[in-house]
């Protein structure tokens, strides 16, 4: 069942095998705070369940970097036992088919992880190779180098789709701090109807009332994807703004605002 973060508590984890969690957030980008998540950590460990979280957004934090609130950075080597984490690649490398990814926890329940999951094993030694030889260069710089990178493509992509979708819909954009999303709060009577407005101008979104089981069918808002090249980008703003009636004039305004990063910011 989900629960908003900000009610749970011992009390209502009570009888809960385990308390999962995705930090930086799918659908909203956002960073747990730091102090939200050691009360989570303490109040899944009285309710006596497990606390999973899914960090495959954790390499794409936006700048100025709220504080580091993963329970590997608050705790270290003294993370609870009963917490997991979960990264992977997937995202940070564009990596999907690959599936490289890590779990992190106490070495006697990954080792219960393991025995299960030798069997099921899917990802090629050739792939686990070629990741960690690219892993290994210059200590890793090179992966923090095109993670910061990367970061700061997604973080302008999104300030130009909230400055587009403003100006084309009259929609306003949630407040992200990482991952490759962006929340949009629109005006229309429900999630689909904001979905079929926005394939009006071109532009595929998904309705906010997917994300939740027991959603109402307006949450009054969507998502859109903000993982592209700047080019394309910017492509993808010029034919949805052109197709809403705003001016080529306008168009150029919103692109020089935000403007791409440069080759320096991409390297990292």
């Amino acid at each position: 069942r989900h629960v908003p973060l900000d009610k749970i508590d011992t009390a209502s984890l009570h009888g809960a095998a385990a308390l999962v969690l995705t930090n930086p957030g799918n659908p909203t980008g956002r960073v747990i705070p730091a102090d939200r998540m050691r009360a989570l950590v303490t109040a899944s460990q009285d309710a006596g369940a497990l606390l999973v979280i899914d960090e495959i957004y954790s390499d794409l934090i936006y700048e100025p970097a709220p504080p580091a609130s993963s329970p590997l950075a608050l705790y270290g080597t003294e993370m609870p036992q009963h917490v997991l984490l979960f990264r992977g690649f997937s995202k940070s490398l564009g990596l999907q088919s690959w599936r490289l990814g890590a779990a992190i926890g106490h070495p006697d329940r990954i080792a219960t992880m393991v025995a299960v999951h030798d069997p099921i094993y899917i990802c090629g030694s050739f792939a686990q190779r070629a990741l960690a030889t690219f892993l290994a260069r210059d200590d890793g710089a090179a992966f923090a180098a095109h993670a910061r990178g990367l970061s700061r493509l997604l973080a302008r992509n999104a300030a130009l789709y909230a400055t587009a979708f403003a100006d084309a819909l009259g929609w306003t954009a949630e407040p992200v701090e990482g991952a490759m999303y962006l929340m949009l709060r629109h005006t229309e009577e429900t999630d689909e109807d904001a979905m079929i407005r926005a394939l009006e101008v071109g532009v595929g979104v998904a309705p906010g009332s997917m994300f939740y089981g027991g959603a109402p069918a307006n949450t009054h808002t969507v998502r859109v994807h903000t993982g592209s090249t700047g080019d394309n980008a910017d492509a993808i703003v010029t034919r949805f703004l052109r197709r809403a009636g705003v001016t080529d004039e306008r168009i150029a305004e919103v692109l020089a605002s935000h403007p791409q990063p440069t080759m320096d910011e991409l390297s990292g």
